[in-house]
């Protein structure tokens, strides 16, 4: 009596990760893998977590020299007050920040820029039990931002100081900018005065009709 041809046992499936496990380790990839700086603070502002972004920024040499000190330990005194304010009513009311502009003082004088976001962070059963944040620099781009306003302020004082009347049109011959002798002409007092409006505002008779003829 011949036997039964065999078959091979199937692989087995490769067995899953718990689900806390798996969570785990999301959460370490991320934080180590982001140049965003993230942290986590229990219900006094003490750091509980954090990734390497974060300690760098603080001036530490690895995030575990930064758990469980406040900002206290490397901000100044203004800017660890208004942090402290921001989180624990993060915590009393459970709504977060997002993307706020803020302007970071280290305690060594050092001053940068950062868009802040910050949430409550909740257990299991949802208490809060502190909050969670992602910082980003943005010191280069607000001080880009500082420049050019330094750049327009400082050409808006050379054209209002011109003694020649100088203007700006759109295309509709509506005036766009004016330096003080031109609102002077016009018998304008503000720039306001004169956004939006053409040469007959100021001039209704065959003047303006003229000008405003010109200009199209």
């Amino acid at each position: 009596m011949s036997e039964a041809p065999s078959h091979p046992t199937p692989p087995s499936a490769p067995s899953r990760p718990a689900p806390e496990l798996l969570d785990s380790s999301i959460l370490r990839v991320l934080m180590e893998a982001s140049t965003d700086r993230i942290y986590f603070k229990d219900l006094q502002s003490r750091i509980v977590r954090n990734n390497a972004a974060h300690a760098r920024s603080l001036g530490a040499k690895s995030p575990d020299e930064c758990v469980g000190k406040t900002d206290a330990d490397f901000f100044s005194r203004e800017h660890t007050e208004r942090a402290l304010r921001d989180e624990q009513e993060i915590i009393r009311t459970g709504q977060p920040v997002i993307s706020q502009l803020e302007r970071l003082t280290m305690r060594d004088g050092r001053k940068t820029w950062a868009s802040a976001t910050k949430m409550p962070w909740r257990d299991t059963a949802g208490t809060i039990i502190g909050t969670f944040g992602i910082t980003r620099d943005v010191t280069a781009t607000k001080e880009a931002e500082e420049k050019l306003e330094e750049e327009r302020n400082l050409l808006r004082t050379i054209i209002d100081h011109l003694p020649s009347r100088l203007y700006v049109k759109d295309t509709a011959a509506r005036y766009v900018l004016n330096n003080q002798a031109h609102l002077a002409m016009l018998g304008a007092k503000t720039q306001a005065d004169t956004l939006g409006r053409t040469t007959l505002d100021f001039f209704p008779g065959e003047r303006g009709r003229q000008a405003l003829a010109d200009d199209r």
